[in-house]
């Protein structure tokens, strides 16, 4: 049995109540349309943050030992540009940057954008309709 864990969005989009800042990013599995992300706790409790309804991510930098440094979550409009951009990293047309990455995200569907952004190691980027912090039960 999981625990879910009451989190706060704060007004700059920070997520707190998760106990996930200098705690520690394990795995990512994409399960159809969502996304699980395997993590610690800086009290070194488990945590399963769960991203529902997923329509697009990057993951990048995935190394052993990955520290998290912030959790954000906004509304998908309110997305500041340089996450998306991050997101898109690859994708984005050297052509016409600036019209290729409008075009993405006006392609891009979902209520909320996610980022995990690490001070050593992976960053989390990705759409989806929702999100859920668990703690698993020990075993």
């Amino acid at each position: 049995m999981e625990k879910i864990i009451k989190y706060t969005v704060e007004s700059d989009g920070s997520v707190t109540g998760a106990d996930l800042h200098d705690g520690y990013l394990y795995g990512v599995i994409q399960e159809n349309e969502g996304l699980v992300i395997h993590a610690e706790a800086a009290d070194d409790s488990k945590r399963r943050i769960k991203l529902l309804g997923l329509t697009e991510m990057n993951v990048t930098d995935f190394w052993m030992g990955t520290i998290v440094c912030d959790v954000w979550l906004w509304p998908r409009d309110e997305a500041p540009n340089r996450i998306w951009e991050e997101l898109f990293k690859g994708r984005i047309a050297m052509n016409d940057p600036e019209g290729s990455l409008k075009s993405l995200i006006e392609n891009t569907r979902g209520r909320y954008f996610f980022a995990l952004e690490s001070s050593y190691g992976a960053n989390v980027y990705a759409v989806c309709d929702d999100l859920q912090i668990t703690q698993p039960s020990e075993s």
